[in-house]
């Protein structure tokens, strides 16, 4: 297996890391691509602040298009699997793989539910489908919403969201007694609602929040000044696993409007570390349970 790593992207919950080996098993003429969505960041400014707004726009466009030029050259007989892509600019550049397309697959993380709230997002995915891109879908995606976009139906494919191996597992004796909050901070998550319903559970429970980017937590959330719940710094990719093993059971509180027809990684990484996971009961997932 071949893999194109396109610059440096910090991936702290990387529960789709399982394609490598996957595609190691495949041998030597699969390509798996990372890192489509890599950008430069000015740390001292929040991640939706509107300089880093631009420089995520910009960085991502560049390395779609420097990832079309390079596919230029890549062997016909290799087959290309993209972990992870941004619809429009590659819509923008899909002309320059138009050769090695049949050889290409790009795995839908988000941009499915992207797609149904966001009217360029869907012309975009709709125009890479009838244009003949392959779309891999995680998890078992409603057919109805597929023909309501109207995307091409021989364009594309489910696949089950992969589990990795780890060797970091549950061990907390007894009940339940520590719960998890684990992820990205975005304010599309509703974090500070899921507080909300937690905070009354002390002193029963011990709440701990595992996030990658405290410093967006303590910028934007409300509870940036509580101490009643353990904050974690999770950007690693070991404090990551130690932190879902150490808890009891792990919480998402993902609204329907972001997350109705997308998968988690988070429940995958749990999944392997044997740690239940609570989450809205939502189609995608919900079949990832």
């Amino acid at each position: 297996m071949a893999t194109e790593q396109r610059r440096n992207k910090i991936d702290s919950h990387g529960a789709l890391s399982p394609l490598e080996d996957a595609c190691r098993m495949a041998g030597p003429d699969v390509m798996l691509v990372n890192g489509l969505l890599a950008f430069p960041r000015i740390s001292s400014f929040s991640q939706d602040a509107w300089i880093n707004g631009i420089l995520r726009k910009t960085g991502i466009g560049f390395e779609h298009l420097l990832f079309a030029m390079r596919s230029m050259f890549t062997p016909r007989e290799t087959c290309v699997i993209v972990r992870e892509f941004s619809s429009i600019p590659l819509a923008a550049v899909f002309l320059l793989l138009l050769a090695n397309r049949r050889k290409m697959f790009f795995v839908v993380n988000h941009k499915l539910q992207w797609a149904v709230r966001r009217p360029f997002e869907r012309v975009a995915l709709r125009t890479l489908s009838r244009m003949g891109c392959r779309l891999l879908f995680l998890e078992d995606v409603p057919r109805q919403v597929l023909a309501d976009l109207r995307l091409a139906r021989t364009m594309y494919a489910s696949l089950l969201h992969p589990v990795p191996t780890t060797t970091h597992r549950r061990t907390r004796p007894g009940g339940v007694k520590r719960v998890g909050v684990i992820g990205h901070f975005r304010l599309e998550k509703g974090l500070d609602l899921l507080l909300d319903h937690l905070e009354p559970l002390i002193p029963t429970f011990d709440v701990v929040l595992g996030i990658p980017n405290p410093e967006d937590f303590q910028r934007s959330s409300r509870y940036r000044d509580d101490s009643w719940f353990k904050l974690r710094d999770t950007s690693s990719t070991a404090s990551y696993a130690q932190m879902i093993a150490s808890c009891d059971v792990v919480i998402l509180n993902h609204p329907r409007e972001n997350y109705e027809f997308r998968a988690s990684g988070v429940v995958a990484d749990a999944a392997a570390a044997h740690v239940p996971v609570i989450v809205r009961d939502l189609p995608v997932l919900a079949h990832q349970i």
